[in-house]
This record gives C-alpha cells, sequence and structure tokens, in this order.
C-alpha cells in the first residue's frame, strides 16, 4: 500500500501534465483555456491525493496536500523549461509567458530547473517518507526553505521586472506563496517537545567545530552586507572593483540577483547572528530547524544564482570570469555560501541536546486490516 500512494501520485501528476500538454498541443484549448486548466489541476491533484491516501491511511497529515500540489508545480516547470531550451516541442510555455516573461531570463530559466527537479524530489520524498512511517520532517524543512528563498527573489524580479503590465493572474498566482509558509509555520509549531538541557558545555573557543562555523557567519554577514551595498551603488573604490572583476552578474537587468542579495542582506544576516548566539550558548533547540530550513534557502539561492550568472541567456559583460583572481573569488564566495549551509545542517542532527531534535512525531495511521474467524457458528473479529 505504502508504494501503491507514491507511484499513484506520481502517475497522477503525470497524467496531469500530459493531459494539460496535450489539449494545448493539438490547439484543443488556448491561453485561457491553459490557465483554466492549470487551475483545475491545482484542485484536482490534492483531491486525488486523498482518494489514494484514504485507501490505506487515516488522519493524514495536510501537508501532504501541500506538497503533492508544489511537486505537481515542480512537474509543469521542468515541462515549460524544457520548452524554452528546444529538448521538448514548445506547447505550455507560450502561454505560460504571456503573463511570466520573467520566465524568459537566465533566473528564470534556471529557477523552473531547481523547482522541476529538486523541489519536485523534496516533495515526493516527504510524501514516500510518510508514507513508510519514515521521519519526513527535515526533508519538509529543507523544501519549505527551498521554496520560500524562490518565491522571496521571483515576485518581487516579476513586479519589477519590464515594461509591461503586470496582469491579475500574476497577482493570483502570487498568493500560493502563503501555503509553503504556512507549511512551515506548521512544521515549526509541532516541533518535537524537548526538555531544557542542563549540560554545562565548554567554551566556544574550546569547540573548534562550533567556532569554525561561528566564524563562518560571521563572514557571510560581512559578504552579505558588502553584496548590498554592491547593488545600491556603494561609492567605495574596493566594492565596485570587487563587482568589476568577481560577480558583474550583481547588475544584471533583471534584477532577480539584486533581489537575492536584499533577500541575504534582511532575512540571512539575521539568521546569522542568531545562529552565531546559538554557537555561542548552547542548548538553543530550535538550531536544528532552522539550520535545514537556511540549508534549502541557501542551496536555492547558491545554485539560481550561480547557474544564472553562468547561463547562455546572461550577456557576457556580466557573466564571471573563466579565470585569474576574480574567478577564484567568484567560485571561492558562492561555494562557500552553498557548502557551508549544507555542513552546519548536518552537524546540528548529531548533537540534539546541542541543537534540538528535527524528527517527525506525528507518522501516518495505517487503516488497520480486519480478519474474519470462525468459531462456534459466529464470525470474531480480531485485529491483526
Amino acid at each position: 500500500m505504502d508504494l501503491f500512494v507514491v507511484i499513484g501520485l506520481i502517475l497522477v501528476q503525470v497524467a496531469s501534465y500530459s493531459t494539460l500538454y496535450g489539449l494545448v498541443k493539438f490547439s484543443l484549448i488556448g491561453s485561457k483555456g491553459f490557465l483554466i486548466g492549470s487551475y483545475v489541476s491545482v484542485i484536482a491533484v490534492p483531491f486525488l491525493t486523498y482518494l489514494l491516501f484514504r485507501r490505506g491511511f487515516r488522519n493524514v497529515d495536510p501537508l501532504m496536500y501541500v506538497f503533492s500540489i508544489f511537486s505537481w508545480a515542480g512537474l509543469l516547470n521542468l515541462g515549460i523549461v524544457l520548452e524554452l531550451d528546444g529538448f521538448i516541442p514548445k506547447a505550455l510555455a507560450p502561454f505560460t509567458l504571456e503573463y511570466l516573461p520573467f520566465l524568459k531570463t537566465a533566473h528564470g530559466a534556471v529557477y523552473l530547473y531547481w523547482d522541476g527537479v529538486v523541489n519536485f524530489l523534496l516533495g515526493i520524498g516527504c510524501i514516500a517518507l510518510y508514507t513508510y512511517r519514515e521521519t519526513h520532517r527535515e526533508v519538509g524543512l529543507y523544501w519549505a526553505g527551498s521554496v520560500l528563498n524562490g518565491y522571496a527573489v521571483l515576485l518581487p524580479a516579476y513586479f519589477t521586472a519590464g515594461k509591461d503590465e503586470i496582469g491579475w493572474t500574476l497577482f493570483a498566482d502570487s498568493t500560493f506563496c502563503v501555503i509553503p509558509l504556512l507549511a512551515l509555520i506548521n512544521m515549526i509549531h509541532n516541533r518535537t517537545i524537548q526538555a531544557r538541557t542542563f549540560i554545562k558545555f565548554p567554551p566556544l573557543w574550546k569547540r573548534p567545530v562550533d567556532l569554525i562555523f561561528f566564524l563562518y557567519f560571521f563572514v557571510a554577514m560581512q559578504i552579505a552586507v558588502i553584496r548590498a551595498l554592491a547593488i545600491h551603488g556603494a561609492n567605495v573604490p574596493i566594492i565596485k572593483q570587487y563587482v568589476k572583476s568577481a560577480e558583474p552578474y550583481l547588475a544584471d537587468p533583471s534584477g532577480a540577483p539584486k533581489f537575492q542579495m536584499l533577500t541575504y542582506d534582511y532575512l540571512y544576516v539575521c539568521y546569522y547572528i542568531f545562529a552565531m548566539y546559538g554557537l555561542w550558548s548552547p542548548g538553543q533547540h530550535w538550531m536544528g530547524d532552522f539550520s535545514l530550513v537556511h540549508a534549502g534557502a541557501a542551496g536555492q539561492a547558491q545554485f539560481t544564482y550561480m547557474a544564472g550568472a553562468l547561463n547562455s541567456r546572461t550577456s557576457k559583460s556580466l557573466r564571471p570570469p573563466s579565470g585569474g583572481k576574480g574567478a577564484i573569488i567568484f567560485w571561492a564566495v558562492n561555494g562557500i555560501l552553498f557548502v557551508m549551509p549544507h555542513l552546519f545542517a548536518l552537524f546540528t542532527q548529531r548533537d540534539t541536546e546541542k541543537f534540538g531534535r528535527t524528527q517527525t512525531i506525528d507518522f501516518a495511521s495505517p487503516v488497520r486490516k480486519y480478519v474474519y474467524k470462525f468459531k462456534e457458528t459466529r464470525y470474531e473479529r480480531k485485529v491483526e
């Protein structure tokens, strides 16, 4: 039954996308029909997910329906970007670009790849772990960070890029960003209840691994501030030289790098400060949860930023240097910002007394099977 739910859900999502693709490909529906079909799928996919779960589970976690919706959206985004890059015939992409022209940019394309592969697998992975009664909360926290960072950059870029007026459909789509935010709040609210630790930890300078991560967060905070000053046109020679020689992509006219740096400066820096406090004073049990959220956000942020900078849609003058000191700085800075959050998330999972537990506490509830045993001319129900 567990495998049945997972495979059935994947088939439902593939069938939903294939049906929409076929209707558009053979000109059976136009742009308005495509939009209507998309919204119908948003309703149909969670309903079919409910039908799959109800056969074998009861009291299903509502997050499973959220994961199913966004997995389908990721599959749709993957199909669109494959059309844009010429891997499959164009059908859905032209209608999508009518009201989301930003997807033609480098950042828009690499975002679609991340959403269609990574976020899709994370969502399906959460559902699979849930059906097998394994802890899925860690994957869900990572997924929430990834999705929310994507929205934090895409939405302001949508509204400010280009000269075309924003249609009502974009406003309708933008409301979906509330769903992963509510999902994250739900996961944080339902975290494992853990008693306060009374273990006395040695000072920070006597904990070398903690000290390394403490210094990393301090350096990452400085990088975020420098980049934020750079996109605001700071009249500082060293910052101007840094942008020119190492990260010219910050000046991309799409605005995506700008909003990503603003996200680092206004959101990530707050996390860096609290993470430094948690390392200085161990026993903060929220650290494990938010390290996973931050890892997902940083993974999505750095992939889309680096891949967007290297994408062929980006003009050559804005791509990072291919050699020399500038290339070393670009890869060192962005590589560290990608790798270190993931290492820190893994590090927090190893010491639950210091950073808190992140495991699932509410597992799936399978429907019990009943067998009937004949005894003394009466049926006696026995629970397996």
